[in-house]
C-alpha cells in the first residue's frame, strides 16, 4: 500500500495539530452573555462614580476650608478697623451690624459645606438610582454654601465701605472744623 503525497500531508499536518494542542485552541469558548456583559459595565460605571464622588468631595472640603480661612482673616481685619474707629469716637453700627451678618452667612455656609462633604461621603455602592439621590442632595447643599459664601462677601464689601465712608465724613469733619 502507496502512500501518496496528499495523503502523507494531511496526516502530517492531522498528527500536528493533534499533537500541538491546536483543537483546544480552535475550540469555541463561550462567551459571557450579554447580561454578563451588561452587569459588568455596570458595576464598572458605579465604581467610576464612586470614585467621581470621592474626589469631589475632597476638593469640596479642601475648598471651603480655604474660603473660611480667607473670609476669617479678613473679618478679623475688619473687627480690628472697627475697634480702632470706636477707639476714636467714630460711629462703626453700620459696620458692625454688616461683620455680623458675614459671619452668620460663613457660618453657615460652613456647616452647609460639611453636610455637603458627608453626603458624598455617603453614596452608597449599590445602584445608580440610589447613587443619583444622594449625589444630586450633596450637589444642592454645596450649591447652597455657595450662595451663603456670596452673601457673606457681599455683606463684608458692605462693611468695608461702611467703615470707609466713617472714616471719610469724619476726616471732612475735623478739616471744616479747623
Amino acid at each position: 500500500m502507496t502512500i501518496s503525497l496528499k495523503s502523507s500531508l494531511t496526516l502530517v499536518v492531522a498528527a500536528v495539530f493533534l499533537l500541538t494542542g491546536i483543537p483546544a485552541a480552535l475550540a469555541v469558548e463561550s462567551s459571557p452573555t450579554p447580561k454578563a456583559r451588561v452587569q459588568k459595565r455596570i458595576e464598572k460605571q458605579q465604581e467610576k462614580r464612586e470614585e467621581i464622588v470621592q474626589r469631589k468631595s475632597e476638593k469640596l472640603e479642601k475648598h471651603c476650608d480655604a474660603i473660611q480661612t480667607g473670609f476669617t482673616n479678613i473679618i478679623t481685619k475688619i473687627n480690628s478697623r472697627i475697634e480702632k474707629q470706636k477707639a476714636e469716637g467714630w460711629d462703626t453700627t453700620t459696620a458692625s451690624q454688616n461683620v455680623a451678618s458675614a459671619q452668620t452667612a460663613l457660618d453657615s455656609a460652613v456647616s452647609l459645606c460639611k453636610q455637603a462633604v458627608e453626603k458624598f461621603d455617603s453614596v452608597p455602592a449599590d445602584t445608580w438610582a440610589t447613587q443619583k439621590d444622594t449625589i444630586q442632595q450633596a450637589r444642592s447643599l454645596a450649591k447652597q454654601a455657595r450662595d451663603q459664601f456670596f452673601t457673606a462677601r457681599r455683606s463684608v464689601v458692605a462693611a468695608i465701605h461702611a467703615l470707609n465712608v466713617t472714616r471719610k465724613e469724619n476726616k471732612d469733619n475735623k478739616e471744616g472744623g479747623i
